[in-house]
């Protein structure tokens, strides 16, 4: 609900205080639920939540995500003060309703309609470059993205269209909102070969294992393997965690070292959600395949010259860099980033 006062600005009524002590009573009831439990008889009561429907309060949702509720453990956990714990923030928005003009409403659908690869922000920074749309306050991404759904004009819809007429499969592009959210994983090659650690002159081919911050693209593991298997991918995947956190989401594909139960339990006791790409769907994972593709033509180009081939410590050379352009290669030196032996 909203009044117009008379200015002629909407007073949004939204998030007052009593809603917020509504959200948070129902959050309560789940923490306490759960606080005391064992984690293994957590983890699987959690499971049964996120497949239940509720009633929450001032929310279209019916359902819970795990990352949500690990996130409200948490927050009780490491807060002291009992009174704010679990109590959602005011809007910082509250006493305002932002909505579009008529000019902006014409120009987001023409160009959407234009080119439905263009994204949320990428409107709203042609919105402020043009000065019959710039006029007035310049709406919030998310105040687009509503308008876009409620003219057909989302990104779910549009791939639905293009799959009811039998066109190609739309691939939009999208981003984490913030780091920790998505980690994407998977493994190339193998495209190397290194000198046998178990048997001197001999040589064996090397894997690359990387994990990738969506949002940010930072590697938050990388390791060359010579055996790519679960116990493998679970020894990088605890180093990167206890590294720089758990996320919320580890994105994999359907590779047998990503689908076993191990992995997928011990993602949940400590709060990820493992989830897997569609069979057949490497684009998916596009952002690890460019960077896949970035390592092997700046770094195993270079060691493929190498001779004798080099040991498996001195594949692993690439200098960690928040972006991918950073990405240089240095002289062959022992390892810089752990690398996992089977049986170690």
């Amino acid at each position: 609900m909203a009044d117009e006062n008379e200015r002629g600005v909407f007073i949004s009524v939204h998030r007052l205080y009593h809603e917020r002590l509504d959200k948070k009573a129902f959050k309560m009831a789940i923490v306490l639920m759960l606080k005391d439990l064992a984690p293994q008889e957590r983890a699987q009561k959690i499971e049964e939540l996120t497949q239940k429907e509720f009633d929450i309060p001032y929310s279209r949702k019916k359902t819970l995500s795990r990352s949500a509720i690990y996130r409200w453990l948490k927050e009780y956990r490491e807060t002291d003060d009992r009174a704010g714990v679990l109590l959602s923030r005011p809007r910082c928005d509250r006493g305002v309703f932002r909505k579009l003009t008529e000019p902006q409403k014409k120009a987001l659908v023409r160009w959407r309609h234009d080119n439905p690869y263009r994204s949320a922000a990428e409107l709203r920074e042609e919105l402020m470059a043009h000065d019959i749309t710039s006029q007035g306050p310049v709406p919030s991404t998310a105040t687009i993205t509503r308008f876009l759904r409620s003219a057909g004009l989302d990104r779910r819809t549009l791939v639905r269209a293009r799959r009811e007429n039998g066109s190609a499969k739309v691939r939009l592009s999208y981003e984490a909102p913030h780091p920790q959210s998505i980690w994407l994983a998977d493994t190339k090659g193998p495209d190397l070969y290194v000198q046998d650690p178990t048997n001197p002159g001999q040589v064996v081919l090397a894997r690359p294992v990387l994990f990738v911050d969506d949002h940010s693209r930072y590697f938050t593991a990388f390791s060359y393997v010579l055996e790519e298997t679960e116990k493998v991918v679970m020894l990088l995947f605890r180093r990167a965690i206890a590294l720089y956190g758990v996320p919320d989401v580890l994105y994999v594909d359907r590779g047998g070292p990503y689908m076993g139960k191990s992995l997928e339990r011990a993602a949940a006791l400590v709060g990820c959600r493992v989830t897997h790409t569609k069979v057949r769907d490497a684009a998916a994972k596009g952002k690890v395949e460019k960077a896949f593709q970035h390592i092997y033509q700046k770094l195993e180009t270079e060691l493929l010259l190498h001779t004798p081939p080099p040991t498996i410590e001195q594949r692993s050379i690439l200098q960690l860099e928040p972006t991918l352009p950073k990405i240089t290669v240095r002289r062959l030196t022992p390892a810089v980033l752990p690398t996992f032996y089977p049986g170690f």
